[in-house]
């Protein structure tokens, strides 16, 4: 696994995000890397890697409300698609250690999803790949992922995942980002749903570049 923090020094470099926050997330990258050793100890699988973005996303649903999106599987164009995931900033440095674990626990379903589509071929193209860790229930977010029972060892890590809507969608979450950093100006996006929708051919979905360690896992083999 890498972890990419460029972004965010640019920013900084920029003026677009105050030195002190970059400082902070740099210093959170250790517990961020021991996080992700942990998940991969317990699942078996090496843990794709993490781009940290220096922009809080933001989903406007049809009925106008609003929805944090903390991190989100994505891709990068090297000689081949790469599936990655990507982790805003604020989540990174306002988030404690069991929330941080949660979410990078949920969008390793989201990646194991992809990788057993590419390995089965099962489908003609990949549409709606951003479920992303949404605060709120997202019916494309709940589909596009394996069971967690069938990838971690550990009661923990499917309880973590269980519950963490749950745990996304307190008001006080959410007034908490609002406060330290969208009224502060700092760098955020909007999308509406039709924005967030992507979708990958046949030709890329069979040949995403990921490790093929991974398909010796025994989720393969049920």
């Amino acid at each position: 696994m890498n972890l990419f923090y460029d972004s965010i020094i640019a920013s900084s470099i920029k003026g677009e995000i105050p030195w002190s926050l970059t400082s902070l997330g740099y210093k959170k990258r250790k517990i961020l890397k021991s996080i992700i050793e942990k998940i991969e100890i317990d699942t078996g699988i090496p843990y794709p890697d993490v781009y940290i973005s220096n922009t809080l996303k933001i989903l406007i649903h049809e009925s106008q409300i609003q929805s944090i999106i903390f991190a989100h599987l994505d891709f990068k164009k090297f000689n081949q698609l790469k599936p990655i995931i990507s982790l805003s900033l604020p989540t990174l440095i306002y988030n404690d250690k069991t929330l941080l674990t949660s979410i990078l626990s949920h969008e390793l379903l989201h990646y194991m999803y992809i990788i057993s589509k590419s390995k089965t071929g099962s489908i003609s193209s990949l549409n709606q790949i951003f479920g992303s860790t949404l605060s709120g229930s997202n019916l494309v977010d709940e589909i596009l992922q394996i069971d967690p029972h069938t990838l971690f060892k550990t009661k923990k890590f499917v309880m973590l995942v269980a519950n963490l809507h749950k745990t996304l969608d307190n008001p006080l979450l959410h007034d908490f980002f609002q406060s330290q950093w969208i009224e502060k100006n700092l760098p955020t996006k909007y999308f509406t749903s039709e924005k967030l929708t992507l979708t990958i051919s046949t030709l890329n979905l069979v040949n995403l570049d990921f490790p093929k360690s991974i398909l010796s896992h025994s989720i393969f083999s049920k």
